[in-house]
């Protein structure tokens, strides 16, 4: 077994079916956070080169009627 699939099942063991990894995790935001509430705050990256992923948090919390609260932009790039 390599080490990437030693990983994978690391966390199948650890978290099962509540961990979400890999190309697509992203827009399984909404269904993970939509049993939880209706409003959620989003603390996000400060760095512009991470807008297009949270955007796609952004969409996928829309997509199941989970409202953004509020946004707050975390520290700088390189922050003392």
């Amino acid at each position: 077994m390599n080490l990437f699939d030693e990983a994978k099942s690391l966390l199948k063991d650890f978290k099962g079916d509540s961990y979400f990894y890999g190309a697509g995790s992203l827009g399984k935001v909404g269904s993970v956070c939509a049993p939880i509430g209706n409003t959620a705050a989003l603390i996000r990256d400060s760095f512009t080169g991470c807008d297009r992923f949270v955007s796609a948090i952004r969409d996928s919390l829309a997509e199941t009627g989970v409202e953004i609260s509020g946004e707050v932009k975390g520290a700088g790039a390189n922050c003392s």
